[in-house]
């Protein structure tokens, strides 16, 4: 489960480093990873994961609002 979260953390970045190397602004990126993992985390306390599910919504909520602060 280690090298999963591994290699997320690692799309993650190359997601970032595209976007902003097409000219997408970084809050812009922020909403969009904040939608993407908020919709993750639903999947997955949906599917069962109840900790992990929370864990990731909370997360998508705070990056998706990142730009307000």
């Amino acid at each position: 489960m280690k090298n999963v979260a591994i290699l997320l953390i690692l799309l993650i970045l190359l997601a970032v480093w595209f976007f902003m190397s097409v000219g997408v602004s970084l809050p812009t990126i922020f909403i969009f990873l904040g939608w993407l993992l908020l919709g993750l985390g639903l999947l997955a306390f949906i599917g069962g994961d109840r900790r992990g599910g929370i864990i990731a919504i909370i997360l998508g909520i705070i990056l998706s609002n990142i730009h307000r602060f």
